[in-house]
């Protein structure tokens, strides 16, 4: 999406970043509303397969965070990822070691250290 003043001026979406992780993929948007005010929303959708049919669901949920709440909502983020890299690394550090896991069950594949 492409960025600009025109956006903000007439309300919508500014910014938009997909995260896909595994069968969920998570969306942060920032949008604006016709007054200008700013906002951000996450959303977490996650494909779902019932039996009997040919096309999965998806379950969408999503947040809204108002711009007074920017500066708070962030720290606590930084406060409770920060949280679990220094009291449980193990968890933290859980996607890196899956990748060196199947790097090396991969036949004649070595585990990349810079990963």
């Amino acid at each position: 999406m492409e960025e600009g003043n025109n956006q903000l001026d007439h309300g919508g979406e500014i910014f938009s970043k997909a995260i896909k992780a595994g069968k969920r993929t998570y969306y942060v948007d920032v949008r604006s509303t016709k007054n200008k005010d700013m906002y951000i929303t996450i959303c977490e959708s996650k494909k779902i397969f019932f039996e009997g049919h040919d096309k999965p669901v998806f379950d969408k949920r999503k947040i809204h965070i108002y711009k007074e709440d920017f500066d708070k909502i962030s720290e606590a983020l930084n406060e409770a990822i920060n949280h679990v890299k220094v009291n449980h690394p193990e968890i933290f550090n859980f996607d890196i070691r899956y990748r060196n896991h199947q790097n090396t069950e991969g036949a004649g594949s070595a585990t990349d250290p810079s990963v």
